[in-house]
């Protein structure tokens, strides 16, 4: 997710390139008040995100938007009522850093809005891969 505003992007990201809305559409952005971008995630099915455990600490608040690149406005929001921290996961060294929200409705699919592939093998040694959030 990239905000509509690229140059302060473009000076954080090494090599990075804008994505447009329908090239990443598992990724989230989970925001406080719907309008504050606190941090990326990404959908795993329907009613379910993958996320930080570090960006659950701040729970209240905080909604799903999906099917927008901006990290301030449009996209579908919703609300959440469940929040899961990896049970290990730990503040000082971030180890088990893994956390899950689930929404009070399903998540609606479309050309933006899709979950990511979840792999059932270890991917080969050099295989390319993509870093988005």
């Amino acid at each position: 997710m990239l905000n509509d505003v690229n140059a302060e992007v473009d000076t954080r990201i090494i090599n990075g390139t804008t994505a447009h809305n329908d090239h990443y559409p598992y990724m989230v952005s989970l925001r406080i008040f719907g309008t504050f971008h606190l941090c990326g995630g990404s959908i795993v099915s329907r009613r379910w995100v993958l996320t930080s455990a570090l960006c659950l600490s701040l729970t209240t608040n905080l909604l799903v938007v999906v099917g927008t690149k901006s990290l301030s406005s449009g996209g579908v929001i919703y609300q959440i009522n469940d929040i899961i921290r990896h049970p290990l996961f730990n503040y000082t060294t971030m180890t088990y850093d893994a956390g899950l929200v689930k929404t009070t409705k399903n998540i609606q699919y479309s050309t933006n809005v899709l979950p990511t592939y979840l792999a059932h093998i270890l991917p080969a040694v050099g295989t390319v891969g993509a870093l988005t959030g």
